[in-house]
């Protein structure tokens, strides 16, 4: 039976069946049964995710055990790790998001750990701004230009001193900002429409986790 399920034209007729129940409602007026079917197939959905949800805590703890018993480097922060973690998921489970010892460790654990993080991910993003914003030519003076304006529209500091700077940045930001943004969004949203289509006419099997794309080619 297994290896039925797993060959190819079982996994894309499935796909494709699959995806003509879910995409087809949003372009067309479809019969009852149809929209019924979306339903269910979105509900599976979020049940699939939350047993994804589950597996990944499961490893997660699998993982906190093993380097616990071989007492690898950092296995104390994996207890710590794990201990939270569990914590948090029987706290939500049985009293609420809303008990006080959900929100002591939310506000206490969680909060700083995120605000640690995104800090120390500005540093590494402001070393790699210093690096990129080199003047090589009229495009990066370009990049270099609109880049300072857009900073100094964001600095506390900035339209204190230099009000003039504000209305500048904000129109870098705006429009054309906003204008590469929807370049972005458009290019993205053909990617995945043509990346749908090779997954229904089966040239992207390796989506499927059967092959290799090197495999294939």
């Amino acid at each position: 039976m297994s290896s039925i399920l797993r060959r190819k034209e079982v996994l894309l007729g499935l796909l494709i069946i699959v995806s003509f129940f879910i995409y087809l409602p949003y372009f067309s007026e479809v019969p009852d049964f149809m929209t019924s079917t979306e339903n269910w197939l979105m509900t599976w959905r979020t049940v699939i995710s939350g047993f994804t949800c589950w597996l990944g805590v499961y490893y997660m703890t699998r993982r906190v055990m093993v380097k616990t018993q071989k007492k690898e480097r950092g296995y104390q922060y994996q207890i710590i790790l794990g201990f939270f973690a569990w914590f948090t998921i029987l706290v939500g489970l049985f009293l609420g998001k809303d008990h006080v010892a959900y929100d002591f460790v939310a506000r206490a654990f969680m909060s700083p750990g995120d605000a640690t993080v995104y800090a120390i991910v500005v540093f590494y993003l402001t070393s790699a701004a210093a690096r990129s914003f080199k003047v090589k030519g009229a495009s990066s003076a370009l990049l270099l230009i609109t880049a300072f304006f857009v900073v100094m529209k964001n600095a506390p500091f900035s339209e204190a001193l230099f009000p003039w700077m504000a209305p500048i940045g904000a129109w870098f930001q705006d429009y054309l900002g906003s204008a590469a943004s929807r370049v972005f969004s458009i290019s993205a949203g053909l990617g995945g429409l043509v990346l749908a289509i090779r997954l229904l006419l089966g040239k992207e099997m390796a989506m499927l986790g059967l092959f290799s794309r090197k495999e294939e080619e």
